[in-house]
């Protein structure tokens, strides 16, 4: 996968405490969810010496209303198929 590389890399805090990692980078990406297909690419950060290979932040699921049902162990939408609004 290609990213676009920043000159230097950036500091960044981790949600492990005392654990830092290193931004490299952006780039963009298409998401499926639960078998839909995202409607717009989402930037994201390139971080090294992560624990898992991706996080999905709160700022995409609150954008597409995406909720996680933790007793089934399923993804759900608000409005499906998820759309954009312009506000």
């Amino acid at each position: 996968m290609g990213f676009r590389r920043y000159s230097e890399s950036i500091k960044v805090q981790l949600a492990i405490e005392g654990k830092e990692g290193r931004i490299l980078g952006e780039t963009s990406l298409t998401f499926t969810v639960a078998g839909c297909e995202m409607p717009l690419p989402i930037q994201a950060y390139v971080v090294e010496d992560l624990i898992e290979e991706m996080i999905i932040g709160t700022n995409f699921m609150e954008g597409f209303e995406i909720g996680l049902d933790l007793k089934e162990g399923r993804v759900k939408f608000k409005r499906y198929p998820p759309e954009v609004r312009l506000i």
